[in-house]
């Protein structure tokens, strides 16, 4: 039968394996974490039958063939091919998404067809499609292409800390990204600063220090920084912020919003003074809660 990915559960940890000893073949004990997300506890060892398979860590990617590294402060092995198919894929993938620069029209569907087809190879390719070249596509009639090149024209007036995040930079998200363009003006700033510059930035310690200057330094990144300040993408454009009840007091927010999404609230809400955090504490001020609350 057909199962959602919610429905499945993973095992990214190779510590967690090796510690639980699972193997390929086990009979094992899952329970349902936070009433949510499957979770395996362990093998059952009385059911083991000697047929099953010690689990290998991968040395090398399943995909393009090349290596794989795990870094000591983290649990998932990456391939560090940049030109690796599943990589590309994965970075437009989020690009687009709603926890990126958040494209209309431009879902996980097109993207695959756009990079299958080769109209686009990596995401700075976006910002230079062409109607006619979309209309080449099997299936694509006007009103769709129109649609499209509609919503990437409007994509590059988001704020460009939404930019920073949706280049899927490890260890750096929407506050992060927020955060560096306190201390630096745009992003051309941020590609050229130091470990030790980065580092005097509120909430950027080492790790992510050097995850940012280990992106930018990168020649591929750098020619995609390149073609992003040529599509429009430059200076952050300052929403300047009004005095409210909301001003410098902490919100959270939970459940459905009526009238916006989450990011969408989120946006409003720091335009009026407040800071969004992510769950409820001594320190919270505010707690907006739409239908389906936590």
């Amino acid at each position: 039968p057909t199962r959602r990915s919610s429905d499945l559960a993973t095992l990214h940890n190779f510590d967690e394996v090796k510690n639980k000893d699972f193997r390929i073949g086990d009979v094992a004990l899952l329970e349902r974490a936070g009433d949510v997300i499957p979770h395996l506890l362990h093998p059952l060892l009385e059911k083991r039958t000697g047929a099953e398979i010690p689990i290998a860590l991968p040395t090398t990617c399943p995909v393009c063939q090349g290596k794989v590294i795990k870094k000591p402060e983290e649990v998932a092995l990456r391939c560090i091919d940049n030109a690796c198919p599943a990589q590309k894929l994965g970075r437009l993938r989020h690009f687009v998404s709603k926890a990126g620069l958040d494209i209309k029209n431009l879902g996980k569907e097109r993207i695959d067809l756009f990079l299958k087809s080769g109209i686009i190879s990596e995401i700075s390719d976006i910002f230079f499609l062409k109607k006619e070249t979309l209309l080449t596509l099997p299936s694509f009639k006007e009103k769709a292409a129109d649609n499209i090149l509609e919503s990437i024209e409007r994509s590059k007036k988001q704020p460009l800390w939404r930019l920073i995040t949706a280049l899927g930079i490890p260890l750096v998200g929407p506050r992060t990204a927020k955060t560096l363009l306190h201390s630096f003006k745009n992003l051309h700033e941020i590609s050229l600063a130091t470990v030790e510059e980065l580092e005097t930035t509120a909430d950027v310690g080492p790790l992510v220090a050097q995850s940012l200057v280990d992106f930018f330094q990168d020649p591929n990144h750098q020619v995609i920084l390149q073609a992003l300040e040529k599509a429009g993408f430059g200076e952050e454009k300052k929403q300047e912020k009004r005095q409210s009840i909301f001003t410098g007091k902490k919100v959270v927010l939970t459940g459905s919003l009526q009238y916006f999404s989450r990011d969408e609230a989120k946006e409003i809400l720091e335009t009026l003074g407040a800071e969004c955090i992510g769950s409820v504490s001594i320190k919270t001020d505010f707690l907006l809660a739409g239908e389906k609350a936590g």
